[in-house]
Formats: structure tokens, sequence, C-alpha cells
């Protein structure tokens, strides 16, 4: 099976979707870890998963990379063609 620019362009910005859930996920984690030292073991446990998460977003982010051939840049001269993409108006 061969897979084309745009669909690798969409597997990237899955990847994105997803790691930005990933990150508001821990952005509610986080703060709750912190507020269970009444419940020791409900905090490791929170604690283990907020380190696994961070690991997964890691990785994430290491294979978008990858994909792009080390430059993420690349991801908006492929999906909008030659021209780079600005926040400029043309």
């Amino acid at each position: 099976m061969t897979i084309t620019p745009s669909e690798d362009i969409r597997d990237v910005l899955t990847g994105l979707r997803n790691a930005d859930a990933m990150e508001n996920a821990l952005s509610i984690m986080e703060p709750q870890a912190a507020r269970l030292e009444s419940y020791p073991e409900v905090r490791r446990w929170l604690e283990d998963d907020i380190r696994e998460t961070h690991g997964q977003i890691k990785s994430g982010r290491e294979a978008r990379t990858a994909a792009l051939g080390g430059a993420a840049s690349m991801l908006f001269v492929g999906y909008w063609g030659s021209q780079p993409f600005t926040n400029q108006p043309s």
C-alpha cells in the first residue's frame, strides 16, 4: 500500500491533536496528584500515569519529527504547497 503525502499529513495532524489532548489531561492530573496526600497509593498510581503520559508525548513528538525529516516546518510546506506557511496574508 502506498501512502500519499496527504495521508502522511493527516496522520501527523491526528498525532498533534492526540498530543494536545494528552497535554490537556496532564493539566488536570498533575494538580490532582498534588492534592492526594491522604491517599499515597492513589497518588503513586496517578504519578506513574503522569510519567507514562509525558513519555508518550515525547515519543509522539520524536516520531512526528522523524516522519517530517527532522523539520516540523516541512508539515506546512507539504500541506500548503511550495510556499511555507506564514501568518501574513497573501
